[in-house]
């Protein structure tokens, strides 16, 4: 038995009380419990501290760590007062003498000791700076139990409810959530697309809640947070609300208003400034959560504030994401090949332009294989009543192009045989005979009537 066993087992026993709530610090603490060489010992207890300090650097002192020594990072975060005092202390002590593993010199194995108490001492006030609750190994079972069985505790439904949740969240909680959201059926039957969006904007709800949410004071009375997933049509609808300050509301309704009407293109450009932007000490990476849940989504964020009373207000937030969704396709024209543009979240479906391009059959394959994921999402909704409307605007089509373009308009014909209100546009300008008789050939050949617009000569 080593010296410093019963170090050891502390160490050992927080980490399997926060098995998959910090998974990178809990990988370099199984290393450290592992280890039985006191060179290794302290090695690793280094690198647990590393990722300690590294995680402050970017949450407090608003940058990343890069290079930086670990003694230069922890006396600024003593400076402008991140940290307190004694934990400070506790992290240049260990620093100080776990060099001797890393850079092995003559030390005395009782040295392990102090060093493995330090770690404790800073690993136990990182987790409570981090939200996260201790449980026992026993108390996390029970816990994970409640959430798998639906106790009152947790409100979890399961009738039409991928998850309805009230009560305090952590990084415990949020990990438990999360993994009760995989295990849902309702979520095992989203096609993938929609499953990523919705557990995406799921863990950016939860992270924001664990972030920003007020706790419960002995001076006022205030609601418990709640997070909601359900199925509504062909949407899911995720819905959470929290308490927040007045002064935290009024910058919530600007950051919201900033998003809340810009489309795609717009919203990327605010995301790429946003992350690339250094951060103000007041900020914490604020708003881009938001960005990437309106992103995500696809939709209109609908929030709403409820004044509790003159300090406190209940801020709720609703994000839907459609239930069927696939990668949109967009091509842009070349002198040689057609814009596409295939989108269904927007309902735009049209390929225009000049068609002739170097590698046709690599060019229209991608077309048609899009046009298969569609069909298989088509097929597992309830048949629509809007029609999908595919516009057809060439300029001009190439004999290799024909047969691609063919292919293409008899799967549509298929979808239209199967029920769905599949509409497809041929364009052609007025003096242009040619390609109207073109269409017209298509369409007797899939058999499936094709509407004619005729454009004005410019």
């Amino acid at each position: 038995m080593t010296i410093w066993s019963a170090e050891t087992k502390e160490i050992e026993d927080l980490s399997l009380a926060l098995k998959d709530c910090l998974p990178i610090l809990e990988k370099e603490l199984d290393r450290l419990i592992k280890a039985d060489d006191e060179n290794m010992v302290l090695v690793y207890a280094r690198r647990c501290l590393e990722v300690i300090v590294t995680d402050l650097c970017e949450s407090e002192l608003n940058r990343s760590r890069k290079t930086e020594p670990l003694k230069g990072i922890i006396d600024k975060l003593n400076r402008e007062e991140k940290v307190p005092s004694h934990i400070i202390a506790s992290m240049h002590s260990l620093n100080s003498l776990s060099t001797f593993g890393a850079h092995p010199k003559e030390f005395d194995p009782e040295q392990v000791r102090p060093v493995l108490i330090n770690l404790v001492t800073i690993f136990k006030w990182y987790l409570k700076f981090k939200n996260v609750e201790i449980y026992s190994v026993s108390e996390k079972k029970e816990k994970e139990k409640d959430i798998d069985t639906g106790e009152d505790k947790y409100h979890l439904l399961e009738s039409g409810i991928f998850l309805d949740y009230k009560g305090p969240v952590d990084i415990n909680t949020i990990e438990l959530l999360l993994k009760k959201l995989k295990k849902t059926q309702l979520f095992a039957d989203l096609n993938k697309p929609a499953g990523r969006r919705v557990y995406a904007i799921f863990v950016e709800c939860l992270e924001n809640i664990s972030r920003h949410s007020l706790k419960k004071s002995e001076n006022v009375e205030l609601k418990d947070p709640y997070v909601t997933v359900k199925k509504q049509k062909d949407e899911i609808i995720i819905v959470t609300g929290n308490s927040v300050s007045e002064d935290n509301k009024s910058k919530l309704i600007r950051r919201l208003n900033q998003i809340i009407n810009l489309d795609e293109a717009a919203l990327k450009v605010l995301y790429d400034e946003k992350i690339n932007h250094e951060l103000n000490q007041d900020e914490n990476g604020a708003g881009l959560g938001f960005i990437i849940m309106a992103l995500k989504s696809g939709n209109r964020i609908k929030y709403s504030f409820t004044r509790i009373n003159n300090n406190y207000s209940f801020f709720e937030i609703q994000i839907s994401v459609g239930n069927y969704l696939i990668k949109r396709l967009i091509i842009k024209e070349t002198d040689c090949s057609p814009r596409v543009i295939l989108d269904p979240d927007k309902n735009i479906f049209e390929i225009s332009g000049e068609s002739r391009p170097q590698d046709v059959s690599k060019f229209y394959c991608d077309l048609l294989k899009w046009l298969d994921d569609f069909d298989r999402q088509l097929a597992k909704q309830q048949k629509i009543s809007d029609p999908i409307v595919f516009n057809f605007n060439f300029e001009y089509f190439n004999s290799s192009s024909a047969k691609y373009i063919l292919d293409f308009c008899r799967n549509l014909a298929n979808l239209h045989a199967r029920g769905n209100n599949i509409t497809v546009k041929w364009h052609y300008e007025e003096d242009d005979e040619d390609m109207l008789e073109a269409g017209k050939e298509m369409s007797r050949i899939v058999k499936f009537p094709f509407e004619y617009i005729q454009l004005q000569v410019q």
